[in-house]
């Protein structure tokens, strides 16, 4: 069978079809003015939300987004909607991340891709319309309700309790989540090992996993030492006793002694020099 003949007389309603969407998180800095009128205005992050218009989740704040045509790109659909339902058009996008949970959305299976972006809120003036009923830019704080801190054999593991708090001029949305930092020590130190690791973030019935790279960006630091002298003869010399290296992260030293004749005195030069390690 050629591939032309498996293409026509393949059936599309074999496999289960989801809902496929797009989000935008589009994000500003702004001036927000305090109660202390003696205060110049504060610059604040901000997020923009559009109020939904119909079912489900009527009259709910939500992030702009639309469900993407059969013919459509990804990236034109999150433009057509941010046209639509705020009236910007034109705005810089990198996509973010995709959410499948299968009961996300009451109404079917619904994936959806976030795209995320900065803009200058006050060059583009917002405007409601299609399937909302009004677009809002809410200033997002966090606040600590509750932190605790325990070590283990591997460093420590600091648990903490937030409240996301998101204000507009007349509406405040308010909700609570747990974050767990369960990161390995580095051996003897109060910060995080050199590695990759996986952040597990959950929210009721919504999980979220984020890679972390620990990388040491401070090279090693050196001791001081010009010379190095040994008997003639010496095999298998511990050059550690004499050389030194601190950083950041524990390191191991490796020496190319391809130019040392232990057998024959002399002056000789050794290249000194970190072992790079990876660590999972």
């Amino acid at each position: 069978m050629t591939e032309e003949e498996f293409l026509r007389n393949y059936d599309s309603n074999k496999f289960f079809k989801p809902s496929v969407t797009v989000d935008s998180i589009l994000f500003t800095i702004r001036d927000v003015e305090t109660t202390n009128y003696r205060k110049l205005p504060e610059k604040k992050l901000q997020v923009l939300l559009v109020k939904r218009a119909e079912h489900p989740y009527l009259g709910k704040w939500c992030l702009p987004g639309t469900f993407v045509r059969k013919e459509e790109r990804f990236e034109e659909a999150v433009q057509r909607s941010l046209k639509a339902k705020t009236n910007m058009q034109d705005i810089y996008l990198e996509q973010l991340y995709s959410w499948g949970e299968p009961s996300r959305d009451p109404r079917t299976r619904i994936i959806s891709t976030s795209y995320m972006g900065l803009v200058d809120s006050e060059r583009i003036n917002i405007k409601s319309g299609g399937t909302t009923q009004d677009a809002s830019w809410f200033t997002i704080s966090l606040n600590t309700i509750n932190e605790k801190t325990t070590e283990n054999i591997h460093g420590y593991k600091k648990e903490e309790e937030i409240e996301i708090v998101l204000e507009s001029q007349t509406e405040i949305i308010k909700k609570e989540t747990k974050i767990t930092d369960n990161l390995k020590n580095e051996d003897q130190k109060d910060y995080p090992a050199i590695g990759n690791y996986t952040i597990n973030i959950k929210y009721q019935d919504q999980k979220l996993k984020k890679k972390v790279i620990v990388k040491d960006t401070t090279a090693p630091v050196f001791n001081e030492i010009n010379e190095v002298s040994f008997e003639e003869g010496t095999e298998n010399y511990d050059f550690n006793q004499e050389i030194k290296a601190t950083d950041l992260s524990n390191i191991d030293l490796q020496y190319d002694l391809s130019s040392l004749d232990i057998n024959k005195a002399g002056d000789y030069q050794i290249k000194v020099q970190e072992i790079k390690q990876k660590k999972k």
